[in-house]
């Protein structure tokens, strides 16, 4: 299952957006559901005085009123997002509201210039990095705003279902906050129960929702040579990765096959040139610096907390994003999320490799403090800038200055300390 948000303010053109990006993908041939946020004090479906207000003021939860020409089941409480879309088996949910899940968004606006602003402030405010074009009124005034597409979906609906679809390639997935995929693909959250203890002797019971932890065991031409511990998303990328940054290849042309299991607990991978599991078999090289803006890095770490959506749920899943400058602009080509910050850098370089993309040229920003050996998988893969969100060993720093990379860490939206330096601009 794919989701994709549409928010913006009232009177932008946000549900025809909507509307016409449902009719779209149903036209493409898939499944859509929808999901409408309300944000209206008291709004209710039903009345007190209707039979089903009845039954919901004895006790039932929920109530279904089941008609000729319809179903409507109505839930006592407010459910979170994660709980409604469990009630969903289509290829498509659109969403027109304003959320925190990792999917595209497509943001609507009414006017490029406000009196007095010189810019439109309902988009500047709600753009991030979650957001993939912006739609609604302002389409019939621009088509660009702060470097993302301006589409027009009442007369060019295919281009922004296009840019949607394409989005999912840049990792966006619905299974990311603990939705089971239609696919198949397992849920990364789970509910488990607890009873909490007061100082005062008092129990309560209570649920967290937790980060689905996977232990992942490679075996190269039939030989086991690791076990990574991770979030069962992106496994394929996370083996490439991994299998970069221990040294085994240099190149995916190096890999013959590389299988899965279902259930995410082993990789069965075969090599060209495979003679004994010893890593390494590639050394480390300097990488080639490249020349980098300070405006990158804070819009990295401005970005930080948009798209953190497994983080949010748990409070227990590290961030790694993939990004490239081009001039005053980044592009952020592929993000993700892990229990390990390691998994997160594995599988942002096999993503890459995957996709055949000059690492040489890109930036990598992580959570969490970097460690000596992250330094190493960032300086393997070759790419010359890693920033941290955390602080940095002496290790790493002293690894990263060796080998020439560009070590920043403690980035803030309005700072940044650079421990190692090759090229600022």
């Amino acid at each position: 299952m794919k989701i994709v948000n549409v928010q913006g303010r009232k009177k932008t053109g946000k549900t025809t957006t909507v509307t016409n990006i449902i009719a779209e993908l149903v036209r493409r041939g898939y499944s859509v559901g929808s999901v409408k946020g309300i944000h209206i004090d008291g709004f209710t479906m039903d009345s007190d005085n209707a039979d089903t207000g009845k039954h919901k003021r004895a006790g039932a939860d929920p109530v279904t009123a089941r008609c000729h020409d319809e179903t409507n089941i109505m839930y006592g409480s407010k459910m979170n997002l994660r709980e409604i879309l469990k009630h969903y088996d289509n290829d498509w949910v659109v969403i027109e509201s304003h959320v925190d899940l990792n999917c595209p968004n497509v943001v609507t606006g009414r006017t490029a210039v406000y009196p007095g602003e010189g810019k439109d402030v309902s988009l500047e405010e709600q753009v991030n990095e979650l957001t993939v074009a912006c739609s609604g009124v302002i389409s019939n005034e621009i088509s660009e705003f702060r470097g993302l597409p301006v589409v027009n979906s009442v007369t060019d609906v295919e281009k922004l279902v296009d840019i949607i679809e394409a989005a999912y390639e840049k990792g966006f997935g619905a299974a990311e906050r603990g939705i089971r995929d239609a696919a198949g693909e397992p849920a990364l959250v789970e509910d488990n129960g607890y009873t909490r203890i007061n100082a005062d002797g008092s129990r309560e019971g209570g649920s967290d929702f937790m980060l689905l932890e996977n232990s992942l065991d490679i075996e190269i031409n039939s030989i086991h040579c690791g076990t990574v511990p991770c979030t069962p998303q992106n496994m394929s990328e996370l083996v490439l990765g991994w299998l970069r940054a221990e040294g085994y290849i240099d190149s995916i042309d190096d890999v013959i096959s590389l299988t899965v299991e279902d259930d995410g607990t082993a990789a069965h991978v075969n090599l060209r040139d495979f003679g004994a599991p010893v890593a390494g078999k590639f050394g480390l090289s300097p990488v080639t610096p490249i020349e980098w803006r300070k405006e990158w890095i804070f819009t990295l770490a401005r970005g930080f907390e948009n798209i953190m959506p497994l983080r949010r749920e748990t409070m227990a899943a590290h961030n790694c994003r993939l990004a490239v400058g081009r001039g005053e602009d980044l592009e952020i080509l592929f993000r993700c999320e892990d229990i390990g910050r390691h998994s997160a850098i594995d599988k942002a370089v096999g993503w890459a490799m995957r996709q055949g993309l000059d690492l040489r040229k890109c930036i990598l920003f992580t959570s969490g403090r970097v460690s000596r050996e992250m330094v190493k998988k960032v300086i393997r893969a070759g790419i010359p800038v890693m920033i941290g969100k955390g602080t940095v060993s002496g290790r790493a720093v002293e690894l990263a200055g060796a080998e020439g990379l560009t070590l920043i860490g403690h980035a803030k939206p309005d700072s940044i300390c650079v421990f190692t330096d090759g090229q600022e601009n």
